[in-house]
């Protein structure tokens, strides 16, 4: 008991002790903490808004989960991705009840500490997606489908498992509802088990799923009849079958991402495979590792078929394959093979460690210069640097605790899974700190927050950066481009956020009013030969560019960067009685620095 409440207690740090520690990311978490934050101040739970025009490419639950907690916690990084955290715990939990009901205590620990520090799962569950929470929904779904099998209190079962298919539905739509099915159905027919389907079809848990999944989708309708269409046909069938939607990819896409995904755990089976007792390769003899085994393929070939693929669709399919591998190594292998092969495994993983901190750490005195030389921004050699410091460090200590794991193999299983999980979890917890440096609206929402005052205009061009009302609480306008705000502009009924031509854009600029223009490096060459007068730089970070009218440094000049911003906006968010002046580093960029309005006021007196 005392092991396990350790194991329980880093599990809950690993997973919640960091979430408030980077950023949001764009795309996808500036979107759903958007979304969720304008739901959470206006009250309005049926029609989900994002930079307040309707946004229907998913289901509510994730945002009202979200919403809900900003309005008891407060708006903050961590408390939105409290979620997604809070969905890995549950399905991590649901994966240790399973196992042990399924193959005992012993192998439903190592499945469990196999998920929890697999790389893919723990990096979406700290991050604010629908996936983690989809990934719950499906693995309580289909460990009920297990309960209902087995043949007691069938009824309590059925009734568990349209709540949690209906939970599901809300949280990602028809996937949740269409997978699962599949695969209890394809279980019970092959078990001839007639009773279970009859049960789940039963009128009571169908009227439960009725009554908690359906609700919504009358109310949007009702309130936007153009919902249907959209959601169902564009975001379910068009993205399953044409690249319409984005990310097209291979048929074997996954391949590579199951295995680095899993690292080292997808080296520690197929080691484990190919050395292991030969009386147990290809033995799936109980029911439970049938199901297991249904459950792992439908998933994986269910989005390999789909046309648009992201790593994350494949998560629903690790809580089987991590109770298959808990399986199989419960009873580790005694045949000497098993050893040389892991020699060669850990080679490579400590060479290719070495080699990853060597050139990150001899290149980052040069990091200006490689910048310059490849015609890069100093941030994305920072970025790739820190990755490959991350991941080399990564190699060499998961690869030192292979090492470990194959010395004690034959005498302690367990003991050597846990000393590779502890290792790649504590990796995993450093290492997600990289985010830190990437892909975030952060230091430009607050830069134009700090500076904004009544009667700017903030214009985002070609460019939809989904965390820059989150961090700035502004309502930018949209010219030229709306990317997935599309759908939203086209119903919105006041169109002066939206601007369908560059021509207004023009007028903007040139009207006397202080414009921040915000848009990307690729666009800036446009841009310079369009403005006038000809526009300063106010921040330049990574890809992200504020330009603005009135004063700052020419474009083409270097401008201060983020890292050099934060002494700056840190005095900007010291509030005064009165008033405050704008950031050192800001103002050099500024003819004069104008007091700035406090951070406090009103988003509406900023509209």
């Amino acid at each position: 008991m005392g092991v396990a409440a350790v194991v329980v207690g880093l599990l809950l740090i690993g997973y919640f002790g960091r979430l408030g520690g980077y950023p949001l990311q764009d795309p996808d978490e500036g979107r759903y903490a958007e979304i969720a934050r304008e739901m959470a101040l206006s009250g309005d739970w049926v029609t989900p808004t994002l930079h307040h025009v309707k946004y229907f490419d998913k289901p509510p639950l994730l945002y009202w989960l979200v919403a809900l907690l900003f309005r008891a916690l407060g708006t903050s990084e961590g408390v939105a991705r409290l979620v997604p955290a809070g969905a890995a715990i549950v399905t991590v939990g649901l994966t240790f009840a399973l196992g042990r009901v399924m193959f005992g205590t012993r192998a439903a620990w190592i499945a469990t500490l196999m998920l929890a520090t697999s790389p893919l799962f723990f990096l979406f569950s700290q991050a604010l997606t629908t996936d983690m929470l989809l990934t719950a929904c499906t693995t309580a779904t289909l460990a009920v489908v297990w309960g209902l099998q087995g043949g007691g209190q069938r009824g309590r079962w059925a009734v568990a498992l349209a709540g949690a298919t209906a939970f599901g539905l809300l949280a990602k739509g028809l996937v949740a509802l269409v997978l699962p099915g599949f695969i209890a159905l394809a279980f019970f027919l092959m078990q001839r088990d007639v009773a279970s389907i009859r049960q789940a079809l039963a009128f009571r848990p169908v009227a439960l799923f009725v009554a908690i999944a359906i609700p919504w989708f009358v109310a949007v309708t009702w309130a936007t009849p153009e919902f249907l269409r959209y959601f169902f046909y564009t975001q379910h069938v068009e993205r399953f079958t044409t690249a319409a939607v984005g990310h097209p990819e291979g048929p074997l896409f996954y391949v590579p991402v199951l295995i680095a995904g899993t690292l080292p755990w997808s080296i520690v089976i197929m080691v484990a495979a190919w050395a292991g007792p030969r009386e147990r390769r290809g033995d799936l003899r109980s029911p439970a590792e049938v199901y297991l085994l249904i459950w792992a393929s439908a998933v994986l070939l269910f989005f390999s078929v789909a046309r648009s693929k992201l790593p994350a669709y494949i998560l629903p399919a690790f809580p089987a394959l991590a109770l298959l591998a808990g399986r199989f190594l419960a009873e580790p292998s005694r045949d000497q093979n098993l050893a040389w092969i892991a020699k060669g495994a850990v080679r490579a993983l400590l060479g290719t460690g070495v080699v990853l901190v060597v050139a990150a750490v001899s290149s980052m005195p040069f990091a200006a210069l490689l910048a310059d030389a490849i015609g890069r921004d100093r941030s994305d050699v920072d970025v790739v640097l820190l990755t490959s410091l991350t991941a080399g460090s990564g190699a060499i200590v998961v690869g030192a605790a292979l090492r470990m794991v194959w010395r004690e193999f034959c005498d302690s299983g367990p003991r050597g899974i846990a000393a590779v999980a502890a290792c790649t979890g504590l990796v995993l917890f450093i290492a997600i700190g990289v985010r830190d440096v990437v892909k975030t609206s952060r230091t430009i929402g607050e830069t134009v927050r700090s500076l904004h005052e009544p009667g700017d205009l903030v214009i985002s061009y070609k460019s939809v950066m989904h965390g820059f009302p989150f961090y700035s609480d502004l309502r930018p306008v949209h010219a030229v481009a709306f990317g997935e705000l599309q759908f939203g502009a086209d119903l919105a009924v006041d169109r002066n956020f939206f601007w369908s031509d560059r021509d207004r854009v023009l007028e903007a600029w040139r009207s006397g009013r202080r414009v921040f223009l915000l848009t990307r490096r690729k666009s800036e060459a446009e841009l310079l030969s369009l403005l006038d007068p000809r526009p300063k730089v106010l921040l330049r970070d990574g890809d992200r560019i504020i330009l603005v009218n009135f004063g700052g440094s020419e474009s083409g000049e270097e401008p201060n960067d983020r890292r050099r911003q934060q002494p700056g906006l840190a005095d900007a968010r010291k509030e005064t009685n009165e008033a405050q002046t704008a950031p050192a580093a800001v103002c050099q960029a500024r003819s004069g620095c104008a007091v700035r309005r406090s951070m406090a006021q009103p988003a509406a007196e900023a509209r």
